[in-house]
């Protein structure tokens, strides 16, 4: 009984954390633009850390529709060991309503990508 709570609580703390490693980048998995404005432009900026003693390779970055551009998607190739870079996203909501939004980050040898979803409400 004693060790079964203990695993729920783990399972419930693992679960709750904001950021996340995923393929061994240490990122900001999602942002929650609570009320946003109708054609502003929001910006965000995910810090990528490399925890690992390994280079991380980006192959591509893609996002899931044209309100979404990524500035810096053509030189971020790499994240050296133990460092970080930071990948700078805008959104222009171009619907009203709830808005979720996907940057896919492709790594070299990785299957999956790295999900960054961006979420709000635009009015």
């Amino acid at each position: 009984m004693k060790c079964t709570i203990i695993f729920l609580w783990l399972m419930l703390l693992l679960s709750s954390c904001k950021h996340v490693i995923s393929s061994e980048i240490l990122v900001e998995r999602r942002v929650h633009f609570d009320t946003i404005s109708f054609g502003d432009v929001y910006r965000k900026a995910f810090i990528m850390s490399n925890p690992t003693n390994d280079t991380i390779f980006i192959e591509k970055i893609t996002h899931s529709c044209e309100c979404i551009e990524v500035l810096n998607e053509n030189t971020i190739k790499f994240i050296s060991p133990k460092d970080k870079d930071s990948l700078v996203v805008l959104l222009t909501p171009q619907d009203v309503g709830y808005i979720s939004r996907r940057v896919s980050i492709f790594l070299r040898n990785k299957q999956e990508p790295i999900d960054l979803i961006i979420e709000g409400y635009v009015k």
